[in-house]
This record gives structure tokens, sequence and C-alpha cells, in this order.
């Protein structure tokens, strides 16, 4: 490998962890907010709710009292383990982003892409380049 190319490789390594580092900052107080939510609706889940079953309309406004809080929690917990496992996701990509490349040429078309492998997926901040695939998708199988 030529001098050059080693420098560039190098400066993109730097670019990559630079911005997982950012992605992390960023997700940090999403996580710790959303676990505060999930926390918050489990310890004032009953206080949220009014218990009353005298009439058939009263157990039916406890029914769906109930079952709101009761979706509004599961949809708190469900967005607290996502950035999680984000989050965890890209602690682990930190230290070795990718431990592979390839450049893949399509037939008919004159430039090639770059493809890094590791253990995670990570996408630009655009939501649609990929920085890193993780090992098992399809193009990684290549």
């Amino acid at each position: 490998m030529e001098a050059k190319d080693w420098r560039e490789e190098q400066e993109r390594l730097e670019q990559v962890r630079n911005k997982l580092q950012a992605r992390i900052a960023e997700l940090e107080p999403e996580v710790a907010g959303l676990r505060d939510q999930a926390s918050d609706i489990r310890k004032r889940f009953w206080e949220e709710v009014t218990i009353n079953t005298s009439t058939g309309g009263d157990f039916e406004e406890t029914y769906y009292t109930i079952n709101q809080q009761s979706a509004l929690l599961a949809e708190r917990e469900r967005g607290h383990k996502l950035l999680t496992e984000q989050w965890k996701s890209m602690n682990r990509l930190l230290p070795s982003p990718y431990f592979g490349r390839f450049d893949f040429k399509e037939d008919g078309l004159d430039f090639s892409e770059q493809i890094y492998i590791g253990v995670s997926s990570f996408v630009d901040e655009d939501g649609l380049s990929f920085l890193i695939y993780d090992w098992r998708t399809p193009i990684a199988s290549l």
C-alpha cells in the first residue's frame, strides 16, 4: 500500500470514529431520558388510573385508561431498548470500526465503491450512506 493510500485510510478511519463518537454523545441523553420516562410511568402507573367499576361504563373507562397507560409504557420501553441497542452497537464499533474493505465495481461502470465491513452497520447522518456494513449483510457475502 502506498503512503498516500495509507494516509487516506487513516483519515477515513478518524472521520468514522469522530462520527461514531458524535452519535454516541447524541444518543446518551436520549437513552437516559427514555429510561427515566419509562421509570416515571411505572412509578405513577396507578396514580394515573382511576379504578371505578360501579357501572358498565365506568368499568369500560377504567379498562381503556389502563390500556392507554400500558401502551404508553410499552412504547417508551421499546424506544429505550432500541436506542440502547444502537448505543451498544456504536460503542462496540468505536475501538475498531471495521475489519475489512473491498472495492466493488459494477459491470459497465468506470468507478468502484469502497465497502467497509465491521461487526455492525453504521450509517452517515444523511441516513442513506453506509460508512460500515455489518458482516452479515448480503453485500458483505461478496
